[in-house]
C-alpha cells in the first residue's frame, strides 16, 4: 500500500489520472441524493407533534426526562399531603398567639 501511494506520489500523469476520475461512480448521483433528502424531510414532517422530538445516545435524554417527570410528581405529592398540617400548623399558632398570654422575660 505504502509503494503504492509512493509510486502515485512520484508519476505526475497518475496523479492528474485519478484528479480527473469522477467523484462518485453513480452517474446519477445528484437525483438519488434529493430523493433521499426528500423523503427524509417528509418522514420528520409528516409524523405527530408527540413523537417529533428527538433524544441523545441511548435515550438518556429520555431517561432524564423520566426522572425529571417522576420528581415532579413525588414534589407535587409531597406538597398535597404537608399542605393540611401546615393548615392545622398556621391555625393553631393565630390561635396561641390570640389566646394564649405572652411569656415575659423569655424571648
Amino acid at each position: 500500500m505504502i509503494e503504492h501511494i509512493a509510486e502515485i506520489e512520484a508519476d505526475k500523469t497518475k496523479q492528474l489520472t485519478i484528479l480527473q476520475e469522477p467523484l462518485f461512480l453513480d452517474s446519477n448521483h445528484i437525483e438519488l441524493f434529493e430523493k433521499q433528502l426528500e423523503q427524509f424531510l417528509l418522514a420528520i414532517f409528516s409524523q405527530p407533534y408527540e413523537r417529533s422530538f428527538r433524544r441523545g445516545r441511548v435515550m438518556w435524554q429520555s431517561f432524564v426526562e423520566q426522572r425529571y417527570k417522576r420528581a415532579m410528581y413525588l414534589l407535587a405529592l409531597e406538597d398535597r399531603i404537608k399542605a393540611p398540617y401546615r393548615k392545622c400548623r398556621a391555625l393553631l399558632h393565630t390561635l396561641k398567639a390570640k389566646y394564649l398570654p405572652k411569656r415575659k422575660g423569655k424571648r
